[in-house]
């Protein structure tokens, strides 16, 4: 799991509709997803190939740290 202590699903640049969708199955932060296969997401509303890239994307950056100026407190 991630040492960013709470980054939310805002933050990395998904579209509106994949947030909305995000948060309406209940996921408000980024390291709530870690634990997910990415591809379990697409079923919800708004979430397709590009926002699941930039979840890819955003998971990866999060493991390496760089994610870290962005986590709230």
């Amino acid at each position: 799991m991630s040492s960013n202590p709470s980054i939310p699903i805002e933050s990395l640049g998904l579209s509106a509709p994949a947030v909305r969708g995000l948060r309406g199955a209940g996921y408000t932060h980024l390291e709530q997803l870690e634990q997910w296969p990415v591809k379990d997401l697409k079923p919800l509303h708004g979430f397709g190939p590009k926002s699941i890239r930039q979840l890819r994307d955003a998971l990866a950056a999060d493991q390496d740290g760089i994610l870290q100026g962005i986590a709230t407190h």
